[in-house]
């Protein structure tokens, strides 16, 4: 039995070409399902139930996140085929939603196929279906980070610091064991600045609420709740002291 695709595009030679470019290279896959506005691809979501849906972010009058937020059916992976770029890629990047640009080639379309499907199936995505939209709007007061058997989720507030380890981010919480994903600090610095955070330093983001003491000095340093002690580099500290108002 093949694997159930819905191809969601407001443009008919695009849907054209991502059964052109997939249909010699996955045979396993039923590319014949695809829809050009938001009310097709919902009736037709529910109908079908995909596995694997390329949703455009533009859809005309109307856009992709408005039908991820009426499909009742969630339970597949994702690929963004958009021309967004900046806030919108970053907030793909930190919930785990796989997604190429256009305009896009071959390969990449290729190789996101190939990670949706090498990815371990699971049944949450809708709620980091819901979470990503909530973080497109910045509404979201939690954080999903991506593991080997899906995501985890957690409360911002409950998180207390990042630490940067070359390519990779450990997030540091009150109430559970660190969490490494392998993502770099930046990708997460934008989205935790508007919950309270600020990165003092290159390696080092830290949530304010959690600020037990700051001590003066060439950039200082300041003591956590989990009593870590984190230096302020020099040309973060201006950043630093604004945004605890001293």
């Amino acid at each position: 039995m093949k694997i159930p695709c819905l191809i969601i595009d407001d443009n008919k030679n695009i849907r054209s070409l991502i059964k052109s470019m997939l249909g010699p290279e996955f045979p396993q896959l039923d590319l014949t399902s695809e829809a050009s506005n938001c009310s097709e691809a919902v009736k037709l979501c529910n109908q079908m139930q995909p596995s694997l849906v390329f949703l455009d972010i533009d859809l005309g009058d109307q856009s992709g996140f408005e039908f991820l937020e009426l499909t009742s059916h969630k339970n597949f992976r994702l690929i963004f085929i958009s021309a967004f770029d900046a806030f919108a890629i970053r907030a793909f990047k930190v919930n785990a939603v796989d997604y190429i640009l256009k305009p896009f080639s071959k390969e990449e379309l290729v190789n996101a196929v190939h990670k949706a499907l090498d990815h371990p199936y699971y049944t949450d995505m809708k709620d980091s279906i819901q979470l990503l939209v909530e973080s497109i709007n910045g509404e979201t007061n939690r954080l999903a980070l991506p593991t080997s058997q899906g995501f985890e989720f957690f409360d911002i507030a409950d998180l207390i610091r990042c630490e940067s380890d070359r390519n990779y981010t450990v997030f540091f919480f009150k109430s559970f064991k660190p969490v490494t994903v392998s993502r770099n600090i930046k990708q997460y610095e934008e989205m935790l600045s508007k919950k309270g955070f600020v990165r003092v330093h290159a390696s080092h983001i830290i949530n304010i609420r959690e600020l037990k003491a700051y001590h003066k000095g060439n950039g200082g340093f300041v003591i956590l709740s989990d009593n870590t002690k984190i230096d302020i580099s020099k040309s973060r500290k201006e950043e630093f002291l604004l945004r605890i108002k001293l």
